[in-house]
């Protein structure tokens, strides 16, 4: 009887706060539930909440099945108020953006004005490996290695002599297993969270590093909001971005320790 009063209390005292809360925003990323970068996410809602008094309460949700251009999709139109995705498919949705390679806050805003975003925080950069499902490969050939991400990082692997093209993190685990596949090219912790790791047995780490995530809202929710909610949004961000840094420098180590440990890293020259 206590706990079924217990229960109940807390189902009030929960309800109570989202029907006192002036805002309800939804957050998406389809990054898993364990990865750092939504982690860091899960920390920017609970500032946002403390910091406004629960006035705003955002609600983290992780959806794999959804990429980065469906989330943009939706932030669009209002059906999300914030998502998490990277760069290179924010430049996809804004042709406009210029100079991938030297973002700053500021100067996303200004090529973002045009349309329904405000870029509220630049995640840090992560390191990026081709993962190999075996270390016998023939340096000669014309070797496929496909990426995660846009078609940025095939241009990239292209220089490097690959042949390659995008897949979605989900379709990476069966692709190594296709033979006329060498190895999929993703960012370290991304791939070290995916179904595809147990796969590899083998990966170099390359000299590119993934283009950041940005924590990006829709613009006419956040223009809704008073000063010292904007305020409040803005900050939780920033501070969200030092989280995830801490996050990933941790979860990078651990990974890196791992593969050395597995004696799996190598030396690669294509060609």
């Amino acid at each position: 009887m206590r706990k079924a009063l217990l229960f109940l209390f807390i189902f009030i005292a929960i309800n109570l706060n989202t029907y006192t809360s002036d805002h309800y925003l939804r957050l998406k990323t389809n990054n898993k539930t364990e990865h750092p970068e939504t982690k860091a996410l899960v920390y920017f809602s609970k500032l946002v909440e403390r910091k406004t008094g629960n006035k705003i309460l955002v609600e983290v949700k992780s959806d794999e099945r959804e990429n980065d251009v469906i989330l943009l999709e939706q932030l669009s139109f209002g059906g999300i108020s914030f998502a998490l995705v990277d760069l290179d498919y924010l430049f996809s949705y804004v042709p406009s953006i210029k100079n991938l390679e030297k973002q700053d806050i500021e100067a996303l805003n200004k090529e973002l004005e045009k349309y329904n975003f405000i870029a509220l925080s630049i995640y840090p950069r992560k390191k990026r490996a081709v993962f190999f499902r075996s270390k016998e490969i023939d340096h000669n050939e014309n070797l496929t290695v496909v990426t995660v991400g846009s078609s940025y990082y095939v241009r990239q692997l292209q220089q490097d002599g690959f042949t390659s093209y995008t897949i979605e993190l989900e379709d990476a685990a069966p692709l190594m297993l296709d033979f006329n596949i060498a190895g999929t090219d993703a960012s370290i912790v991304d791939f070290a969270y995916s179904e595809a790791y147990p796969f590899s047995n083998f990966c170099y780490i390359r000299e590119e590093e993934s283009l950041p995530s940005v924590l990006v809202m829709n613009k006419k929710i956040f223009n809704a909001l008073n000063k010292d909610e904007k305020l409040a949004i803005k900050e939780a961000a920033r501070l969200s971005k030092n989280y995830a840094a801490n996050l990933l420098k941790r979860a990078e180590k651990t990974i890196f320790n791992r593969l050395e440990k597995e004696s799996t890293l190598m030396e690669f020259e294509n060609g």
